[in-house]
């Protein structure tokens, strides 16, 4: 067993799908708005599933978003890994 629930091992086996999707995002040169910022306590998840954001995180992720789609420029030719931070979007690149 790798982790001590099943909360670790979602987390982990999540980690590498993200690697592999971060990865040829960058090679791409495309944006990505990892959702790993914006959910990040075990209470932002549905009951039924570690890898699932609750209802009302779904919402918080939907309002994110909508924040970031004025902001991308479809002709970027870099990777920008974009984040909520409490009610306002920030840019990392």
């Amino acid at each position: 067993m790798l982790g001590d629930s099943i909360f670790d091992n979602a987390q982990y086996a999540l980690a590498l799908f993200n690697g592999v999707i971060l990865y040829e995002a960058v090679m791409q040169g495309i944006p990505v708005f990892d959702l790993r910022l914006v959910c990040t306590e075990p209470a932002n998840y549905a009951a039924s599933s570690p890898i699932e954001p609750s209802f009302e995180d779904g919402r918080k992720i939907a309002a994110a978003i909508a924040q970031l789609v004025p902001a991308l420029n479809a002709c970027m030719a870099r990777t920008v890994i974009f984040s909520a931070a409490a009610s306002q979007l920030e840019r990392t690149t």
